[in-house]
């Protein structure tokens, strides 16, 4: 074989190999998305009896969607949030080993979500979609506004630096870009680390979440 059939064949490899990963690239771009999303809403803290919904909490932040399939997706989202808790001042007396706490929290989110999309619509798509997974939170700041108790003498908390909870989202396409979400989020793991006759402190949080996507 000549040295000049040995060259075409070598560079004929050399393009097919490059095209076979560029496809590759593309077919697997054509999985990934980006999207960014705003959201407000209300939050509490579980130590505080649930006793009312009433700091506001919002967030911002991008998600990163990989379609497995039509119907399922996983989102890895990253965010910036604030959530925390009043005290509504209750008449009655509380309970002995408990302490109402006011606070609020500000945190960085990293979550892992499954996505499921139903309901099908004329265009082939789906109008709306569930999502449900865990997120771990990063404390970045802390401010206590107050605690009190009928019975307890104040106690100052020591907090944990991190914390994991759970989020279940219902979202609707209201076109190929826009989607609303209802997202519910409780933790998993406590707030507090100490003292142990404090209650255990769990973040709550209710929102409403605007998405829109850049690619999908």
């Amino acid at each position: 074989m000549s040295l000049k059939l040995k060259l075409k064949i070598k560079n004929r490899s050399l393009v097919f190999i490059i095209v076979f990963f560029v496809s590759t690239g593309l077919t697997s771009a054509q999985k990934f998305g980006f999207s960014t999303h705003a959201g407000l809403g209300l939050s509490q803290i579980g130590g505080d009896f649930l006793s009312g919904f009433n700091n506001i909490a919002y967030q911002i932040g991008i998600n990163a969607p990989y379609k497995f399939s039509d119907r399922f997706e996983w989102v890895t989202g990253f965010a910036f949030k604030s959530n925390g808790s009043n005290k509504n001042g209750e008449s009655k007396p509380l309970a002995v080993n408990r302490a109402q706490i006011e606070m609020q929290l500000r945190s960085i989110s990293i979550s892992g979500l499954v996505q499921f999309n139903f309901t099908e619509n004329w265009e082939g798509g789906y109008k709306n979609y569930f999502r449900l997974g865990p997120s771990f939170n990063q404390i970045v700041s802390k401010n206590i506004k107050s605690i009190s108790s009928k019975e307890v003498a104040e106690i100052v908390p020591v907090f944990r630096k991190s914390y994991i909870n759970m989020n279940g989202i219902v979202g609707k396409n209201i076109s190929d870009k826009y989607s609303l979400e209802f997202c519910f989020s409780f933790a998993v793991t406590s707030i507090k680390k100490a003292p142990e006759n404090l209650a255990e402190l769990y973040p709550y949080e209710i929102m409403v979440n605007f998405e829109y996507r850049l690619f999908n």
